[in-house]
């Protein structure tokens, strides 16, 4: 049966609110990730460099600062395993990438209401299993 235009109005204020909520997790997830990948290695070998080059050894409280950039490296590293930003990161994108499939169905001209709500219902037990690191609900 094919959709009210109350229901597919109702229906695409739920897609678009869930795209923007997918893109912007998507984006922040990212930017922590990335951050928690490059951060470590760098302050890391800064931390190193502050310690063994002459030409920085003459720089006023050099093992301090080399201790701060390898206490931060440490501890960037511990923050980002401990939350997870990677399948934080990865489990947006892969909510963004369904529920553009699902976009897709909607355009359609069959499109049923509840086949889009099942599927949207779908992508939301994934998502939030992959934010928690559990096992999707089994509908």
């Amino acid at each position: 049966m094919p959709m009210t235009l109350d229901e597919r109005d109702r229906i695409q204020k739920l897609i678009d609110e869930r795209a923007e909520w997918y893109h912007k997790g998507s984006r922040g997830w990212s930017f922590a990730h990335h951050c928690s990948v490059f951060i470590p290695p760098i302050f890391g070998a800064a931390a190193v460099l502050f310690l063994k080059l002459d030409l920085l050894k003459s720089v006023q409280h050099a093992t301090d600062i080399s201790a701060l950039l390898a206490g931060v490296a440490a501890l960037v590293t511990t923050i980002s395993a401990a939350g997870g930003f990677h399948a934080k990161w990865l489990t947006n994108r892969r909510s963004r990438g369904n529920l553009e499939s699902v976009k897709i169905y909607f355009a359609g001209t069959n499109a049923s209401a509840e086949e889009t709500l099942r599927r949207l219902t779908v992508i939301n037990e994934e998502h939030e299993a992959g934010i928690l690191r559990a096992e999707p609900k089994k509908a």
